[in-house]
């Protein structure tokens, strides 16, 4: 999937309030590369552009990196890694923050 097409569809999963912009978008597929997450490859320009459009594949790294992130849990909450941790304790993701519903700092897993 190319770069365009791939914001398009996170905007479309993330909604209206959180919109995905090419600032963040580009940086971040850069560094997947670096890492080997992705790779890209150029496909022939289209009839409007001569620039060849570059698409991006998950690599088998990747998809285990992505394997890992999802079946890992984080008992310290968002402080360690920066993400917030689902908390099962009050049904949201931001347990104890302003605009929590309970407040409490209850058990985590990582998905709702």
């Amino acid at each position: 999937m190319h770069g365009y097409e791939l914001r398009k569809r996170l905007n479309l999963m993330l909604g209206w309030g959180r919109v995905l912009s090419y600032g963040s978008l580009y940086p971040t597929l850069k560094k997947m590369l670096r890492s080997n997450l992705i790779e890209e490859t150029s496909v022939s320009s289209t009839p409007v552009t001569k620039r060849p459009r570059i698409v991006y594949q998950v690599t088998e790294a990747g998809h285990v990196e992505f394997e890992r992130l999802m079946t890992t849990t984080s008992t310290s909450g968002s402080a360690s890694s920066g993400a917030p941790t689902w908390r099962s304790g009050c049904g949201c993701w931001r347990d104890g923050a302003p605009g929590c519903r309970s407040g409490s700092t209850g058990s985590s897993s990582s998905s709702p």
